[in-house]
């Protein structure tokens, strides 16, 4: 019989592997975002609004905003500041290729394929 403290053990390694499962699906997302407007820019704000409205996905500002520097650190988007906490936001060629399947990248979720 298993024990309080394995279920609990249990229950921790899957709120992690759900918590990863989340933000690499999020990080796609915002890819797929930044990709119907390629080449221009977009406010970090509407991708906020965006997750929200097209992937009823919950996110946090400050939560996007820390996805945002990772996603910038891997070069996958180029982020630019215009006040404060808010960026100009726009994929780069290597998260276009992310997108059409011709890179793997740790990190993300394999994209929809729904591009535009």
């Amino acid at each position: 019989m298993l024990t309080f403290d394995y279920h609990f053990g249990m229950d921790m390694e899957l709120a992690r592997s759900i918590e990863r499962v989340q933000l690499e699906l999020m990080r796609t997302r915002v890819l797929e975002i930044l990709d119907t407007e390629y080449p221009s820019s977009l406010h970090s704000d509407v991708v906020f609004l965006r997750l929200e409205r097209d992937y009823k996905m919950e996110v946090g500002l400050r939560a996007l905003l820390k996805e945002l520097h990772y996603l910038e650190e891997k070069e996958l988007i180029r982020a630019e500041l215009v006040f404060q906490d808010r960026f100009m936001c726009s994929v780069t060629a290597a998260g276009r290729d992310v997108l059409s399947g011709h890179t793997k990248v740790i990190g993300l979720a394999e994209p929809s394929g729904e591009r535009q």
